[in-house]
């Protein structure tokens, strides 16, 4: 299992395909062709706009290979946990966030929880140096007088 749980469109602004798409495409490579393993996508998107997008660009891969879903991925990983437990199937976990807020502490640790005694790997984004840039853009701007929307910010006050 692969799940990607910000998935986006699954293709950039420049037609580039993004990663739910790359693995997508692959999986059904390899299911067409009877490869193995064979490779189940399981992908998450908040934004609807974007989820239409993404079920659009990803209308040609066979559905025994992916699952797109609406809504906030934590509301998704109960189940995503439960396709590949029992049977303990690999999983390959894909976060990266559009931004730095989103992806709650409590929810990480039950990913990480089966990490040892599961066959499972989290590939996390987090991107220091843009937070850091925000944080003293935020610094700038109370000193400044303004009042600038840094909500995106995690524990933001």
């Amino acid at each position: 299992w692969y799940a990607d749980l910000f998935a986006g469109a699954g293709r950039y602004g420049d037609g580039q395909p993004g990663s739910p798409l790359i693995m997508a495409e692959e999986a059904d490579t390899r299911f067409r062709s009877n490869a193995q393993p064979l490779i189940h996508c399981f992908n998450v998107e908040r934004d609807p706009g974007i989820f239409s997008a993404l079920e659009a660009n990803t209308s040609h891969i066979a559905p025994q290979v992916i699952e797109n879903r609406p809504g906030d991925w934590s509301d998704h990983l109960d189940d995503l946990l439960a396709h590949t437990q029992p049977s303990h199937l690999p999983l390959i976990l894909f976060l990266d966030p559009f931004g730095f807020a989103g992806i709650e502490l409590t929810k990480l640790v039950q990913i990480l929880s089966g990490i040892g005694s599961e066959a499972r790997e989290m590939l996390l984004t987090f991107n220091l140096g843009g937070m850091q840039r925000m944080v003293a853009a935020d610094r700038a701007a109370r000193i400044a007088g303004r009042s600038d929307d840094y909500s995106g910010l995690p524990n933001h006050a």
